[in-house]
């Protein structure tokens, strides 16, 4: 990293950018639903910045005997600023050219966030769950700056920490810094776990999880480390640099399982899961930058790690905007295929950024006066480009209440359809229904269900041809996990099974694209966990029983089904609401 004085440059360490490029990996493939705990990247991020910040700090403060606050804000602006406001601006031109009414009004509100830095603030306050955005095979994200986040974390710490070391500096003298560091780092991060365990609600996590003062925790370890290396140096016994090798080798297994298995909503991730990812972290990176180098640092100073390391932060900004562009609707590519697009599109754009914007304005060019100049000026450009490309946002909700249009809400599907009746009815919406108790989509004979199909092709396409609603919720489910005998078949599917799901899924699609053939947006929403004993008993004892491999099944469909047809069908998420650990 380039700094404004030669004699406080720190000294280049290729093993960063390659666990930098592995963590923007992680964080990628994770958005993309290709790996369950890749989000843990961030985490990585946070760790390496309270590393090599506080490392930028100290030896400022070694060299000069003093610290500039106002010069370390004029280097990370440098470094941060430019390409968040190209992404910024692009995601203004995406929502002018792609996106629908109903999303501008959330495009607009995260981009204005996320150019205060306050974007994680805004995700606690709306209660947005973070890992509920990437569970429809990353298709589609509810907003392109749904990741901003994290970098409003960082931003809050760049602009707090350094005051605290420029006061302890002033009051307690620069001899006595690391020490003095290494203990406030170590108070604060226990201040900060201690409030994420207090804070911690099992289904409700946003708060923790994106709280400033919650996830400071992981930065802080890298403040730990730094500080601990100005005060001791690095371990110089034959015995300690092996055992910290070791240490290190096993910390890369453990994060490897957690990367692997460890999901978003697990209880483990909040009781402890999240600080051990930190901590073995910061473990690899001592392990990385150790001057003796071993396995650990020969592997993340790799060419091609190393590579992708140097335009992380490009990718990192980039890719969620690229996603959103990128979707199967629009190019017709699903799984590897589409993944393998958008890593090459996110490689291409990272690359240019980091070619023509980021370093050349990072190594110095354009004056101080320039600057103070031309910063309000594209801040001012950018602001105007979100404002204007947002000004037709209209909500869903507003629409389905018919608001300046005919049309409102048409409910559809089984008995739970029409229970929603009146509750939409008293918020204001203009509601129809067609609904049959036990209505099902496939057609076909269930063995001991007393209920028979319900003629859904015929009821439906009369109720939307008299009503020509603006929304469809479709509500179905529980009748259809039953095992279904095909017509003209002469073997039964059941619900798990490949050949269930194929079945199911082309119902589904048949009934949307019906649903939707004058328009209209389609909901419809995720089975929920169902109360199997109860409703075994009531049909029967012989009747199959709804297992949470069925009901996952479906949704899975349904959640295709939406990304498969991304700019007319919605589904919310009830499992994850109702169900956020398996049962209600």
């Amino acid at each position: 990293m380039a700094t404004d004085n030669p004699t406080t440059h720190i000294e280049h360490q290729p093993a960063l950018d390659g666990i930098r490029g592995a963590a923007v990996v992680g964080v990628l493939l994770f958005h993309a639903d290709h790996l369950t705990g890749g989000y843990l990247g961030v985490d990585a991020f946070f760790v390496l910045s309270g590393f090599l910040i506080t490392s930028i700090l100290l030896l400022e403060v070694s060299v000069t005997g003093s610290l500039s606050l106002a010069r370390f804000w004029a280097r990370r602006a440098r470094r941060l600023l430019p390409a968040l406001a190209a992404v910024v601006f692009g995601v203004a031109l995406f929502a002018w050219v792609f996106a629908k009414s109903t999303e501008l009004a959330t495009i607009r509100s995260d981009a204005l966030w996320t150019i205060g830095y306050l974007a994680n603030w805004r995700q606690v306050f709306t209660k947005v769950d973070y890992f509920a955005q990437f569970q429809t095979n990353a298709t589609r994200v509810a907003s392109p700056l749904s990741h901003t986040w994290s970098l409003a974390i960082e931003e809050q710490f760049y602009v707090v920490w350094p005051l605290i070391v420029w006061f302890i500096t002033r009051k307690l003298g620069a001899r006595q810094l690391a020490r003095n560091i290494l203990v406030c780092s170590l108070g604060f991060a226990t201040v900060s776990i201690a409030l994420s365990q207090w804070l911690y609600q099992p289904g409700h996590t946003e708060r923790v999880y994106y709280g400033t003062d919650t996830r400071i925790a992981a930065i802080l370890f890298g403040v730990v480390l730094a500080s601990w290396t100005a005060l001791r140096g690095p371990i110089s016994t034959r015995v300690g640099r092996y055992t910290l090798e070791v240490t290190a080798i096993l910390a890369i297994f453990g994060l490897g399982i957690a990367w692997v298995t460890l999901d978003g909503s697990s209880k483990t991730l909040y009781r402890g899961g999240l600080i051990a990812c930190s901590i073995a972290v910061a473990i690899v990176i001592a392990a990385a930058v150790h001057p003796q180098r071993m396995m650990v640092h020969r592997v993340f100073a790799l060419s091609p790690l190393r590579a992708v390391g140097r335009v992380s932060y490009g990718a990192y900004l980039w890719h969620i905007p690229i996603y959103a562009v990128l979707t199967t609707s629009r190019i017709h590519l699903e799984g590897w295929s589409l993944l393998a697009l958008r890593f090459i599109a996110v490689a291409a754009v990272a690359a240019l950024s980091y070619r023509f914007l980021e370093r050349p304005i990072r190594l110095g060019f354009g004056t101080t006066r320039l600057w103070k100049r031309l910063v309000p000026a594209v801040a001012v450009v950018v602001v105007a480009a979100v404002l204007s490309s947002t000004t037709n946002a209209t909500s869903l909700y507003a629409s389905a209440k018919g608001d300046g249009k005919p049309g409102g809400v048409l409910l559809v599907g089984d008995s739970v359809a029409h229970s929603l009746y009146p509750g939409m009815v008293q918020a204001g919406f203009r509601v129809a229904e067609s609904w049959a108790s036990g209505c099902r989509l496939l057609k076909g004979t269930i063995n001991d269900h007393p209920l028979a199909e319900c003629d859904w092709s015929k009821r439906w396409r009369a109720a939307i041809t008299t009503n020509r609603p603006d929304v469809v919720v479709m509500v179905i489910g529980a009748f259809d996990l039953w095992p279904v005998t095909p017509p003209r078949a002469n073997h039964e599917l059941a619900p798990g099974t490949q050949a269930w799901g194929d079945y199911y899924q082309q119902a589904v699609i048949d009934a949307v694209t019906l649903l939707h053939s004058t328009g209209a947006h389609v909901v419809i929403p995720t089975l929920p966990c169902t109360a199997v004993e109860r409703r075994a008993q009531t049909l029967g004892a012989n009747t199959a029983r709804i297992g949470e491999l069925a009901t996952n099944a479906m949704n899975e469909r349904l959640r295709r089904i939406s990304a498969k047809f991304a700019d007319w069908v919605t589904t919310p998420d009830l499992h994850h609401l109702l169900c956020p650990h398996g049962s209600f």
